[in-house]
C-alpha cells in the first residue's frame, strides 16, 4: 500500500461498539486482506455490522472477505451486517446475487 496509485482502505471502529466498523475506500487485492484480518480480529462472538456508505470501489477480493466473516459468523448463531452499501457496492451486491444473501440495512 504506499506506493504512489496504490488503492486505500479506511477501517475504524465505529462509536463505542467495537463489533461496528466503518469503511472507506477501496476494497481491492491489495487492501481486502487488511478488512479480512480486522474482520477475524473480532471474532465470532457476536454480530458484526459494517458500515459501507464510505466505499468508493469494491472487487471480487472484497466480497470474499465479507462471504467469509458472513460464513463464519454464520456458524457461530450471528450475523454479519452491512450497514448503508454505498451505491459502488450496492451494485456489486446486486449484479452478483450477493444483495439476497447478506443482512444488508
Amino acid at each position: 500500500m504506499g506506493r504512489p496509485g496504490a488503492s486505500h482502505l479506511t477501517i475504524t471502529t465505529v462509536g463505542r461498539e467495537p463489533r461496528h466498523l466503518g469503511l472507506s475506500g477501496d476494497i481491492d487485492a491489495y487492501t481486502a486482506p487488511d478488512l479480512a484480518a480486522a474482520l477475524e480480529g473480532l471474532g465470532p462472538a457476536a454480530d458484526v455490522a459494517v458500515d459501507l456508505s464510505g466505499v468508493a470501489f469494491i472487487d471480487s477480493s472484497g466480497l470474499r472477505a465479507l462471504v467469509s466473516a458472513h460464513t463464519v459468523l454464520g456458524e457461530h448463531g450471528h450475523r454479519l451486517i452491512l450497514v448503508a452499501p454505498s451505491r459502488a457496492a450496492s451494485r456489486l451486491f446486486e449484479i452478483s446475487g450477493l444483495d439476497e444473501y447478506f443482512h444488508l440495512v
